[in-house]
């Protein structure tokens, strides 16, 4: 990945105001619908923008699943607001960030799982909530200063997600909030948020699959870069026109 290539394009994408406010419209249905369906849920696209946009029930449909793209929606306006104020993460946002994402759907919101967890589909096993998981987790969040100095941006952005669901520290949602996270570091950098689309997912674990098991970062690095690249390419595209 010709990460300095993707920085050029970046610094050399036309400034259009008015281009950006109606792309993180649209991009937040977007992101919403692709980041949940990784998870289980089945609402369509146009569900998804009924429920963000117009904050319709939609029939058919539990509770549940109308809550979670209500609250990615809520969890990505918060971390857009964040990263324009120049906020850098911490624990105290991700902690809020979780709590977004899992109101109204779990009591346990912004809490640290207190059990064990086990990921269906992979023989990685999380680290133990009782000695193991803690002192990970506060490595983490100091690594989040240190790291700069080691990784490029995109590389910071993909360690990020790839270290916090390595940890997996919350009994739910750990997948939609390290999403999260990452597009918080990508446009606390600079670049444009990206969406790891549902029907690439197997790529996409594979490819955290090798971080959880020798913590190899290139193969998802170079695979977040691959959509930073695109997006930034697609953008540069749209506002030229």
């Amino acid at each position: 990945m010709n990460y300095k290539e993707i920085e050029q394009l970046k610094i050399s994408l036309p400034k259009a105001e008015t281009y950006i406010a109606n792309y993180t419209s649209a991009f937040d249905v977007k992101f919403a619908h692709h980041s949940t369906a990784i998870e289980g849920n089945t609402l369509s696209f146009i569900e998804t923008k009924l429920v963000i946009e117009d904050r319709q029930s939609i029939g058919g449909k539990s509770l549940r699943e109308i809550y979670e793209v209500a609250n990615h929606h809520d969890a990505f306006m918060y971390i857009c607001d964040q990263v324009q104020q120049g906020f850098s993460l911490n624990e105290e946002k991700v902690k809020k960030i979780h709590r977004l994402l899992l109101d109204k759907i779990a009591t346990y919101a912004g809490t640290y799982r207190a059990n064990d967890v086990f990921i269906s589909g992979t023989d990685y096993v999380p680290p133990s909530y009782d000695g193991e998981m803690y002192p990970m987790l506060r490595k983490f969040y100091e690594d989040l200063s240190v790291k700069t100095m080691i990784y490029n941006p995109i590389e910071y952005a993909a360690w990020t997600h790839a270290e916090f669901v390595h940890i997996h520290p919350f009994n739910d949602g750990n997948g939609r909030i390290a999403r999260l996270l990452l597009n918080y570091q990508l446009m606390f950098n600079g670049y444009l948020p990206i969406i790891i689309p549902f029907e690439e997912r197997n790529q996409y674990y594979q490819a955290l699959q090798v971080y959880d098991h020798d913590h190899n970062l290139e193969p998802f690095a170079e695979l977040i870069g691959k959509y930073v690249y695109e997006e930034l390419k697609k953008t540069a595209k749209y506002i030229r026109r």
